[in-house]
């Protein structure tokens, strides 16, 4: 209080500093508000991305599903340009869906896309493909050259018969139900005549089906056989004793216990087959021969050369980059059915996806 009573003067410090306080606090609330959207932004972003990362791993996940599911019979069926879904999967809060789409005989895209479930997962996202090669048994059988395939310069003596006259007849121990499901394909693109020898440039690593090398498909067999013996259906009490090395099938009894049994038999080395009846697949890393009137029906892949003797037949065709030897007295016949059988039969093990080179796995 001033000496008369009154109160001082209000200092014109103490407003100023009021009105930077007022001020400091509203540029404080402003920048509080300002982080609070820039935070809301950024968590909705976050969010946005979280999804889409959700997304794709669902896709990749049903695009590797799809992948591996590959091949399997029903394929035969899928017309050029037709697709089938073949995988609906479920990864955390992803459903991803996977396609197969036939782009040519042995040519498909594998496709795949996946949905979220919750708020803000709706729409299918991150979709995904990869170009892979898939074994057709009837485009094998049409690239065949010849009955016996060996490699450029290797030596072929061929007293015996070696045939593909008959290449897309049906004989005995065959029948017309046996190869019904693959005939009309079979006229429709393979040459009534196929070559009775064919010599191919033979890559080191050994022969090939398609793109699958002769170390995946020595790799994938899990049977084998060792040095040589007899093969010969091999059943109790009526069920076929799959699983045993030296059974090859039953080619002579169809309705028998192991008549639909087409064999897969790898040898690490040389192979020798002294009498005895099979049919099926034969991958040998080495010569394999045939000896003392052995039958084989189906398809023999041999690293080495292909030799019979002592009145041995082998029915269906042969890779044999070594060369061959097949004197008077035996035969080699070439038959489009047995080889699509025997491919066909073991496609899921022998034939799967392989993705083509430079195409990889990747977004569409």
């Amino acid at each position: 209080m001033t000496g008369d009573g009154r109160p001082p003067a209000p200092d014109g410090r103490r407003g100023a500093v009021l009105v930077v306080v007022v001020l400091v606090m509203l540029a404080l609330t402003a920048l509080a508000h300002g982080m609070l959207l820039s935070a809301g932004v950024e968590l909705a972003a976050s969010s946005a991305g979280a999804r889409q990362l959700e997304r794709r791993a669902g896709s990749a996940g049903a695009l590797a599903l799809t992948v591996a599911a590959a091949p399997a019979g029903w394929m035969d069926s899928v017309p050029l340009w037709g697709a089938r879904s073949v995988v609906t999967a479920r990864l955390g809060r992803a459903d991803g869906v996977g396609t197969l789409r036939r782009l040519a005989r042995e040519a498909w895209l594998a496709e795949a896309s996946a949905r979220l479930d919750g708020p803000g997962g709706s729409g299918r996202g991150a979709p995904m493909g990869a170009l892979m090669w898939i074994m057709d048994p009837v485009a094998r059988v049409a690239d065949l050259a010849g009955v016996l395939q060996v490699d450029t310069g290797a030596v072929v003596i061929a007293d015996g018969p070696v045939d593909g006259v008959g290449f897309t007849r049906v004989e005995p121990p065959l029948t017309a139900e046996a190869c019904a499901r693959w005939a009309a394909l079979i006229d429709s693109i393979v040459a009534p005549f196929v070559p009775s020898v064919a010599w191919r440039a033979v890559a080191a690593g050994g022969p090939r089906l398609g793109l699958l090398a002769f170390d995946s498909l020595l790799a994938r067999v899990e049977v084998p056989v060792l040095g040589g013996g007899s093969p010969a259906p091999v059943d109790r009490r009526g069920a076929c004793e799959f699983a045993a090395p030296w059974n090859w099938g039953d080619p002579d009894r169809p309705t028998g216990p192991c008549g639909g049994h087409l064999a897969l038999r790898s040898a690490a080395g040389d192979l020798r087959v002294e009498g005895g009846v099979g049919q099926g697949i034969l991958i040998v890393d080495g010569d394999v021969s045939f000896a003392d009137g052995a039958r084989f029906y189906g398809v023999v892949v041999a690293r080495g050369a292909l030799r019979l003797e002592g009145g041995a037949q082998l029915t269906g065709a042969a890779l044999a980059p070594g060369g061959a030897v097949v004197p008077a007295g035996t035969s080699v016949r070439g038959s489009a059915c047995w080889v699509t059988r025997v491919l066909a039969a073991h496609r899921g093990t022998i034939g799967r996806a392989v993705l083509l080179d430079g195409a990889g796995v990747g977004p569409m």
